[in-house]
Formats: C-alpha cells, sequence, structure tokens
C-alpha cells in the first residue's frame, strides 16, 4: 500500500490502469491489482495492489502528476479484491459472533452511511474487506449537522495521530473536536 499527494489535474485512474498493464506485461501477473484503497482527502489517496504496480507508479509518479508516494509498513493490499481470499473465514468468524444493534451512530466506512442495525453489520463489515473506504466521506457526513456544537467528537485510539492530521485536511474546525488516546 502506498500514499499518494497530488493535485487536482493528476490522473490517478490512468496511473493505476498503466501500471497494472505494465505488471501484467512485465511479470506476467494474470490479473494486476492497483486501485484506490482508501479516499483520505482531495489530494491525497492510498492505493493497494501487487508490488509491482505500485513500484511502477512510484518510478513514474511525474508522468501521472502525482508529487509524492509514501509506502505503507503493511503486510497486505488492504480493501482490494487481494483480499478475497480472507473473506470467507473473516464471514465464518463474523457469524459465529452475537452482534448487537449500534447504541450509538457507527459509520460504514464501505457507504459512507450509519449502521442501521446488527444485521446490516454482519452484511456490510466483510465488504469493507474488498472495497475501499471512504474516510473523506464520512468525515464530511459527520459535519451535515445543523450547527457545529451538535457535530460528535472523534477519538482516536493507538499509536500517532495520523486519523486526526487526514481530518485537519478536511476540516480544521472538526479535527479541533478531536482527542488522541495513545496507545
Amino acid at each position: 500500500m502506498m500514499t499518494i499527494f497530488f493535485p487536482a489535474s493528476a490522473n490517478i485512474g490512468l496511473a493505476c490502469e498503466a501500471s497494472r498493464k505494465w505488471a501484467k506485461e512485465k511479470y506476467n501477473i494474470y490479473d494486476p491489482v492497483c486501485h484506490v484503497a482508501n479516499h483520505l482527502y482531495t489530494g491525497a489517496k492510498v492505493l493497494a495492489g501487487h508490488n509491482e504496480a505500485l513500484d511502477f507508479i512510484e518510478a513514474n509518479k511525474k508522468d501521472f502528476g502525482i508529487r509524492k508516494c509514501k509506502r505503507l509498513p503493511v503486510s497486505g493490499a488492504f480493501h482490494t479484491q487481494m483480499m478475497y481470499p480472507a473473506l470467507d473465514s473473516f464471514q465464518e468468524f463474523l457469524n459465529s459472533l452475537t452482534v448487537s444493534d449500534p447504541r450509538i451512530p457507527v459509520y460504514s466506512n464501505f457507504e459512507s452511511a450509519i449502521y442501521r442495525d446488527a444485521r446490516i453489520v454482519k452484511k456490510i463489515l466483510p465488504r469493507q474487506l474488498v472495497n475501499n473506504v471512504k474516510w473523506e466521506a464520512v468525515i464530511n457526513n459527520l459535519m451535515k449537522y445543523k450547527s457545529e456544537d451538535q457535530w460528535p467528537r472523534m477519538i482516536e485510539c493507538g499509536p500517532g495521530n495520523s486519523l486526526t492530521a487526514i481530518t485537519k485536511q478536511i476540516s480544521g474546525k472538526f479535527a479541533k473536536r478531536s482527542s488522541i488516546v495513545p496507545a
């Protein structure tokens, strides 16, 4: 996976298409993968797929209008079809759990909408493994309340403050309502 930073004139779709074609021709990868895995904010996306395809984009970034590429220290192409082998196991595990209706609003990264009931959680959650994350859309939906004092607080749990920093790019006002709980 790799975060890319780019101006509005960049052609990310063409970059992904060219990288897949190159990986197929150069490395004989049957069905190469390179897709947007996470829509962070305008001008920043996470790409995921075969390393060969990501290497191509990194080496040719200027041709597609990409300013900067930053590899992520992860071991998989999350939120792409490369996660399909994990889907059955995850669904089986999820089915073994008792999931209750959410008591507070919980947003789906897949639909950028609120999970309404436990049945929907069990249906949609596995789809998040193989489909892109709509972080920017989720944050924009959270800001649709009539006034800022109704906006929910965001609490980032874990190491670092990357989600808060990304959110600041979408809305500095909303990011100020964030708290960070270190791991």
